[in-house]
């Protein structure tokens, strides 16, 4: 009986100092979350209007569960009631995260002024609104060459890639200032799923009225003869925005896509393949925008043989499907022809036409191998940088781990920028492998025009 009550207390006593080092912790994590939410959003009022909000709640944040106490710590508020809330509480008051978060905030004027709000945004609020314009966007003639279009880059390599799920102040303010620019019909449509897939659609369609009829005549075919005709009615209305736009558009639409039903996604994504092949050539910019929407909303496995392709900029073979699953590999090293081939592609894509094209590839594939730890290695010719290839090395190098992605992405950044310039095409890139390899990237061009976006 003695043993059994010795055993009881220590295991009491380790129990209590291990809820006591867990609540002291959790607690100052909960602040920190506060300040980083701040610090991403930049609106003190609307985090601290959120915790009012369940201070303001009967049921405040309670979870009538019996495991509840075990994950406590996990939860925006306090979970579970615990006596010595000074010493075992997960969160602190309510009252102090306001406090430390909006020192002046006022909860009677944020309730009244909270619906006007509201009503202000509505047709125009998105979850993710500042990523939405990072797509490189910046104002450029119509067709390839405003992908030429150059910006200074002041970053190092290894800034540029801290920038992976980081957001700051200044990309907010540049989304925000683009989305007010964009013309209000592109806006409310976009809010919905059909009208968003039909937007992104009508975004890859020709100019010329003959080659569109193709593309919408290739598209019905494929099975997607609503969302055409839906996107041919307002192609008219979207041609006035440059290239450079598409990506900013297609993320503005992303969140009322991925609501939409399976089927309605499955036609968009037969709808933009067949749009994009009708010509039956694809180029760079079309393959960021169908890899950039596969990844998000069908990823899967490909059995398709590769077929002959095109060279660089210009190609005739479907993009294949990317597919996502553990890490596999655990250095570049283990795919050294798939970070070869990727990074060749991102080297060609920075070349601007003229006599020292040659000059700035080798410059720039130097940088990327070097930055890897592949110095020695040969770039990939023009003519074997095809695009199913492209498809099927993103594939494997989803599979790397996470530290090795980093490497990549540093690697990749340092091809980019080795001029001291990024281009909007090598900004579509970027964007596009950040979201492929799971490695989100903010808005990387700051200084656009909002004035200036028609093409």
């Amino acid at each position: 009986f003695t043993a059994g009550v010795i055993v009881c207390l220590i295991g009491f006593t380790g129990l209590f100092f291990a809820r006591l080092i867990k609540a002291s912790v959790a607690r100052e994590r909960e602040f920190l979350a506060d300040s980083s939410s701040v610090q991403f959003t930049r609106n003190p009022d609307g985090i601290a209007g959120a915790l009012d909000q369940i201070r303001a709640c009967e049921r405040g944040t309670r979870i009538h569960h019996r495991y509840a106490e075990e994950v406590s710590h996990m939860f925006f508020g306090q979970s579970v009631n615990v006596w010595f809330s000074a010493l075992f509480a997960t969160h602190p008051p309510i009252d102090e995260r306001i406090r430390r978060v909006s020192p002046g905030f006022q909860p009677k004027r944020y309730r009244k002024e909270r619906p006007a709000q509201a009503a202000e945004t509505a047709g125009a609020e998105l979850p993710a609104a500042a990523v939405a314009f990072a797509a490189g966007a910046a104002p450029g003639p119509a067709g390839a060459r405003a992908a030429d279009a150059a910006h200074a880059w002041g970053r190092s390599t290894a800034e540029s890639a801290a920038l992976v799920g980081t957001l700051d102040a200044g990309k907010l303010d540049v989304a925000q200032r683009l989305l007010a620019t964009l013309p209000a019909g592109l806006r409310d449509r976009v809010q919905n799923a059909e009208g968003a897939c039909a937007a992104v659609i009508a975004l890859l369609l020709a100019p010329k009225d003959s080659v569109m009829e193709q593309q919408l005549a290739a598209a019905s075919a494929a099975g997607a003869a609503r969302l055409a005709g839906a996107a041919g009615a307002i192609a008219s209305d979207l041609r006035g925005l440059g290239p450079a736009f598409h990506l900013p558009v297609i993320d503005l639409a992303l969140p009322a896509i991925k609501s939409a039903p399976v089927d309605t996604r499955s036609e968009l994504l037969k709808g933009l393949e067949a749009v994009i092949h009708a010509d039956r050539r694809v180029s760079l910019h079309e393959f960021v925008v169908l890899t950039l929407m596969r990844s998000q909303l069908a990823p899967r496995p490909t059995s398709a043989p590769p077929r002959s392709v095109r060279p660089f900029a210009f190609f005739s073979q479907r993009v294949p499907r990317l597919t996502s699953g553990a890490p596999k590999f655990k250095s570049i090293e283990e795919v050294r022809a798939e970070t070869l081939l990727l990074l060749s592609l991102v080297a060609y894509a920075g070349c601007a036409r003229g006599p020292e094209r040659d000059r700035e590839f080798a410059a720039a594939f130097r940088a990327g191998a070097t930055e890897m730890g592949l110095a020695d290695a040969s770039p990939i010719g023009r003519d074997a940088t095809q695009l199913d290839a492209v498809g099927a090395a993103l594939e494997n190098l989803r599979g790397l781990a996470p530290l090795a992605k980093a490497v990549l992405v540093k690697g990749l950044f340092a091809a980019v920028t080795a001029d001291g310039t990024i281009r909007v095409i090598e900004a579509e890139l970027m964007r596009m492998v950040g979201a492929v390899l799971d490695c989100p990237l903010p808005p990387l061009l700051d200084d656009l025009d909002p004035a200036a976006m028609a093409a």
